[in-house]
């Protein structure tokens, strides 16, 4: 008679182990994409308080990188640029985003470059607004999937 209470004891037991691994697990993956957001948002927020500004040229290099949507993904290109600090040359990716690697203005002379001083790594190139020319000759430029370099 003893034998049953004890049975139905040890699933509970091993019940409430079971839920307490997967609650542990949930909260590790929720604190894991909050702390992540937050180093995005910190990194954007500490160069637009202690960024210093750089003048960037293209490198004739494009960028192809995948934009993840709910419903599939997508190939999207920009430009990359370099600018250099202390004496050391830095490439960054351009923010304006096209849909063909043919239409990415590679020749770019004047791109203004924010950055941080600590970690000149760290940085944006402020692109957006840069006159597009239409690719009449449809020439492709070199790709690369090296977008940080």
């Amino acid at each position: 008679m003893l034998s049953k209470p004890l049975r139905a004891s040890k699933i509970r037991v091993k019940l409430k182990a079971a839920l307490l691994i997967i609650a542990a697990i949930a909260i590790s993956a929720i604190v894991l994409v909050g702390i992540s957001l937050w180093l995005a948002r910190t990194s954007a927020a500490r160069l637009a308080n202690e960024g210093v500004n750089a003048t960037a040229t293209a490198t004739g290099e494009v960028c192809s990188f995948e934009v993840k949507k709910y419903r599939g993904s997508y190939v999207q290109y920009a430009a990359m640029y370099g600018y250099t600090v202390d004496g050391r040359r830095h490439e960054t990716r351009g923010t304006a985003r096209f849909g063909a690697a043919a239409d990415v203005p590679t020749n770019a002379t004047a791109v203004q470059v924010r950055y941080l001083p600590s970690n000149p790594t760290v940085a944006i190139a402020h692109d957006e607004r840069i006159q597009h020319t239409p690719n009449i000759t449809h020439h492709v430029p070199k790709v690369t999937t090296d977008c940080s370099k």
